[in-house]
């Protein structure tokens, strides 16, 4: 997104407490802040009178971006009230259960006891999370309420809030449902298949065309289009994720900020639609250049790596078979790194391309088994 920022003129700044995040390098400068820090962010941005800002891929960063757009009048996002209602999981789910549209039936829990009450309310087993996170932090599946009481904590434990959300667990394929919707419409979209091979609330893969039938896309499309109405939100990315069950698509989560993980070449490999200008253009109060209805038209896959457990990260290779599918890549891992936390601990992402979706199925139902990804204990050398 940052290079697609300079192709349509703008010089960039980025932002955030990491200075090593690997976006600041394509970047005409940084700025140390905090990007949830929406005061913070309100401020850096009236003091270098910028024009417009991108959010990014964070949740954090998506409602300090719609806070400090709306305190400065500028374009592209929707109102900070309306950021929250769409970012906060509780106030997600009230919305849908406003609008009658499909969803896990779940509830507010500020304390155990109210954990309790509503598990036996939705039944087991139930999914603990906090409101206000992503990439599956602080998620645990419960299947009795002896289970309840350390799922609870570890979700409070994280949560910048002092609640969670308890929610019936569903039973289905999981997916994502990406789309850009102007004055109200849905213009393109696309759709995927969801993997989660180490970490079962990560998504850690995506597979494209996807598997659920035109019907559910349809149901997707006019969900989309209920909610942007409802809110009188502005044109732009809407993301989506679901669970397809036997009774049709069930919509757990709704952003207005760009996927991670490459999210943008994942789409223009598949289509060919430019992905990263839309966000970036839809952001800065732009019209979004060829939008119109369109599916994956290529077999592709996208893939994390990620270890299987911590230690020393000595070296990554992919077998024989899948360096010929291979068709992009980008890769950040170093020998001799430490694997912290092997369940959330990213190391690059590789992009596959498959003549047939037999062939893409059949290779990437085992594909982490076929990279190899070389762990160590500290003070050990590989026996590979």
């Amino acid at each position: 997104m940052i290079d697609a920022a300079h192709r349509l003129g703008y010089h960039v700044t980025t932002t955030g407490n990491r200075p090593g995040d690997l976006g600041h390098a394509h970047a005409d400068g940084w700025v140390d802040t905090d990007f949830s820090d929406r005061e913070a962010i309100r401020s850096l941005a009236a003091r270098l009178e910028v024009s417009g800002i991108v959010s990014g891929c964070n949740d954090f960063a998506s409602l300090s971006t719609a806070y400090a757009a709306e305190a400065l009048g500028l374009p592209g996002h929707d109102s900070h009230a309306n950021a929250l209602r769409i970012h906060h999981k509780d106030r997600f789910r009230h919305l849908l259960t406003e609008l009658k549209l499909p969803t896990p039936r779940s509830a507010v829990a500020r304390s155990l006891d109210d954990a309790r009450e509503i598990c036996t309310q939705v039944g087991f087993p139930c999914i603990v999370k906090p409101v206000d996170l992503t990439g599956g932090k602080g998620i645990s599946k419960c299947g009795t309420l002896d289970e309840l009481a350390g799922a609870f904590e570890s979700g409070m434990a994280l949560t910048r809030e002092s609640y969670l959300v308890v929610e019936q667990f569903l039973v289905g394929t999981h997916h994502g449902f990406t789309c850009f919707v102007t004055a109200g419409r849905v213009g393109f979209w696309f759709a995927d298949d969801e993997q989660y091979f180490r970490n079962p609330y990560l998504v850690s893969g995506t597979t494209t065309p996807t598997s659920m039938p035109p019907s559910a896309i349809e149901e997707l499309i006019n969900a989309v289009e209920l909610i942007a109405a409802h809110l009188d939100l502005v044109d732009g990315l809407m993301h989506v994720q679901c669970i397809n069950t036997a009774d049709g698509p069930r919509i757990t989560e709704l952003c207005r900020r760009c996927p991670g993980d490459l999210y943008p070449d994942f789409v223009r490999l598949s289509t060919g639609f430019d992905y990263a200008n839309a966000v970036v253009s839809a952001e800065l109060g732009l019209p979004i250049e060829g939008s119109h209805p369109q599916q994956a038209g290529r077999y592709i896959t996208r893939h994390c790596l990620m270890a299987t457990r911590e230690g020393v990260l000595q070296g990554i290779s992919l077998n024989a078979e899948l360096q010929q599918h291979r068709i992009g890549e980008m890769l950040w891992w170093t020998a001799g790194q430490e694997v912290t936390n092997h369940l959330s601990d990213k190391f690059g992402i590789v992009f596959f391309g498959f003549d047939t979706a037999a062939q893409m199925r059949a290779t990437t139902r085992d594909l982490p088994d076929r990279i190899l990804i070389d762990i160590v204990d500290p003070g050990q050398k590989s026996l590979r």
